[in-house]
Order: structure tokens, then C-alpha cells, then sequence
């Protein structure tokens, strides 16, 4: 399963936006936009299948097709 880094939300309701560091890159590419959304939105990132959190062998196929699904 993906780990994923999950913000509190700055209110209820806020609108959410998913930090993606595309292809085979990891969640903390973001940390200097971070600060200048934060207080304005929820924040999800997360470091790729194979990087970061989610280190570990790729299994046979891993295509970017599986990349996007896994954001869903």
C-alpha cells in the first residue's frame, strides 16, 4: 500500500490539491511550495512506487498507466 502524506486540512471544506513529482520522483520535491499553500489548501503527497516511503522493487509491468491509477 502507498503512504501518502496527508496535511490538515485549514479549515473544513478546504479544497484539496495532490502534490505529484512525476515520474519516479518523491513527495518531498515539494517542500518549498508547501508553506505558500497550506494555509489556503489540504495537501497530499506522496513519493512514488520504487522512491522515498515507498521504496522497494517495482513488480513486472509497472507502466505509467499504473502510475496514474495509483493516484485513485
Amino acid at each position: 500500500m502507498m503512504r501518502l502524506n496527508i496535511a490538515p486540512a485549514p479549515w473544513p471544506g478546504a479544497p484539496v490539491v495532490v502534490l505529484s513529482a512525476g515520474l519516479g520522483g518523491g513527495g518531498g520535491y515539494w517542500l518549498a511550495q508547501r508553506a505558500a499553500l497550506e494555509e489556503q489548501y489540504q495537501l497530499v503527497s506522496y513519493d512514488h512506487n520504487g522512491t522515498g516511503e515507498n521504496a522497494g522493487p517495482l513488480p513486472a509491468g509497472y507502466s505509467l498507466a499504473t502510475m496514474a491509477g495509483e493516484l485513485f
